[in-house]
């Protein structure tokens, strides 16, 4: 997990200085929302550098996630 945290840290410290960080931020927990299901969500914005406003942001974008399964849809595979 740590190694994740550490990927995720560094995608979203490129993405400040491009003034991606937001979207990034939904981006990643979106892409690993299987992955980071049982951490929580306090701790994860902390690992990652995240102010605790992006707690709820981390929220949507599970709760999205939960959703897109529920439906049958499947986002593509990001390399």
């Amino acid at each position: 997990m740590n190694d994740l945290i550490d990927s995720i840290k560094s995608e979203l410290e490129s993405a400040a200085l491009q003034s991606r960080k937001v979207t990034t931020f939904h981006f990643q927990v979106l892409k690993h929302a299987s992955e980071l299901e049982h951490i929580d969500k306090y701790e994860f914005c902390e690992m990652v550098g995240m102010k605790e406003s992006f707690i709820a942001e981390f929220d949507k974008m599970m709760r999205l996630s939960r959703y897109l399964k529920g439906q049958d849809i499947v986002l593509a595979k990001v390399i």
